[in-house]
């Protein structure tokens, strides 16, 4: 009875773990094809406003790293 009871349990989570996946690919494909998100690397998705910010401030690292450079080679 326990292993039967144990058994079923298993098999409810088991099927809801499968159900979420589907669930989630689903919404995320729908964004994809929306445009609302886009994958920018494997399993990382973004809308395009934070893609934008993201790129914005990689830019501005590029300039510091660039001043910190000519500072240290200047000293």
């Amino acid at each position: 009875m326990a292993q039967a009871m144990l058994t079923s349990s298993y098999a409810i989570k088991t099927n809801n773990r499968e159900r979420i996946q589907q669930f989630a690919n689903t919404v995320l494909n729908h964004g994809v094809k929306r445009n609302l998100v886009s994958e920018v690397e494997s399993g990382v998705f973004l809308s395009p406003n934070d893609y934008l910010k993201i790129k914005e401030l990689s830019e501005k690292l590029k300039q510091i790293d660039a001043k910190l450079a000519q500072y240290k080679a200047s000293k």
